[in-house]
């Protein structure tokens, strides 16, 4: 008969954060952690004495109840695999505690939201996605409300090429009010197909959940929206900001639509976000692409809009 892997050799290992340098709100969400789905560290003496004890306990119950092969190695089969998603769970932990500002209060996260969200990425080994989820986790120690569980289970799903086709998306989005719009007006035009920008990838994110497409153009409508004058004619001023950079788009109020309301109403393209894309545009790193506000401008001129960056 084979012998079995003891659980002294499952458990051996070193911790993957140093429990005696860490930030109060570090020490904190570490704390949240424990209380919510398990204890996660605990002192070296103590870790070794529950290794022993379960060390002990397991030979016990073998020479007690002589375990057949099959069961030796399903014994060892799901060790292994609580041992990997320990492992997942104290890197992603890790990752988070990096990032983790002063200001963060991870005392404020639900435990059932820590629950789900350690059910969600304990699978998770990919280093890239497992920087995701840790930002995920940090931003939700500063926010209680950025993540909602649904946001979290479409998360799950995704593999890393997923991930890099949505962070190309990502880079077309133009905030208002700190709420992210995409301004991708053709998924036909080279300048978006050059970027791997397409009808395809737009397919797919929307099938995960990511983004609305329409096939014909989608506008946005806002209200208490400045007025100014240009040449003896009224504009609605609409700011926008794209990666740091400050834009007013001036809409004529004569177009304005919606005559009771008074709302300037502008194109902005045929994808937009879901309230996931957006949740998950938070973390997604985008970088800008050079020209597009100029693409977007000569987009919205064709209109009689005015966009200008401000300085």
């Amino acid at each position: 008969m084979a012998q079995a892997r003891t659980g002294k050799d499952m458990l051996e290992g070193k911790a993957l954060i140093d429990l005696g340098n860490l930030t109060e709100p570090a020490t904190k969400l570490i704390e949240k952690i424990s209380d919510a789905v398990g204890v996660l560290y605990e002192p070296t003496r103590v870790v070794r004495l529950a290794q022993a004890q379960a060390h002990a306990a397991l030979i016990e119950f073998n020479n007690k109840n002589t375990l057949t092969e099959l069961e030796q190695r399903a014994v060892s089969s799901a060790l292994k695999k609580e041992a990997k998603k320990q492992k997942n769970i104290e890197k992603i932990t890790a990752k988070a505690i990096e990032t983790l500002p002063s200001a963060a209060t991870p005392q404020d996260i639900e435990d059932d939201w820590l629950s789900f969200f350690f059910s969600k990425c304990e699978i998770i080994s990919d280093e890239a996605m497992q920087r995701v989820w840790a930002e995920v986790l940090a931003r939700q120690a500063v926010e209680a409300s950025s993540f909602s569980r649904r946001t979290l289970s479409i998360l799950a799903t995704l593999e890393s090429h997923d991930a890099e086709s949505f962070l190309k998306f990502c880079s077309c989005a133009v905030l208002f009010q700190e709420i992210p719009e995409l301004f991708i007006f053709d998924v036909d035009d080279v300048f978006y197909r050059e970027k791997d920008i397409n009808l395809g990838r737009a397919l797919e994110l929307q099938s995960l959940g990511l983004v609305h497409y329409s096939s014909s153009s989608l506008y946005l409508s806002r209200s208490d929206c400045p007025r100014i004058e240009v040449d003896d004619e009224t504009f609605h001023v609409v700011e926008l900001e794209y990666f740091g950079k400050k834009y007013e788009l001036l809409v004529p109020e004569y177009e304005s639509p919606n005559i009771l309301v008074d709302k300037p109403t502008y194109e902005y393209g045929c994808v937009s976000l879901t309230i996931a894309g957006a949740e998950i545009f938070q973390i997604c790193n985008a970088q800008p692409i050079d020209g597009f506000m100029e693409k977007v401008g000569s987009r919205l001129k064709k209109q009689g809009h005015i966009l200008r960056q401000v300085i």
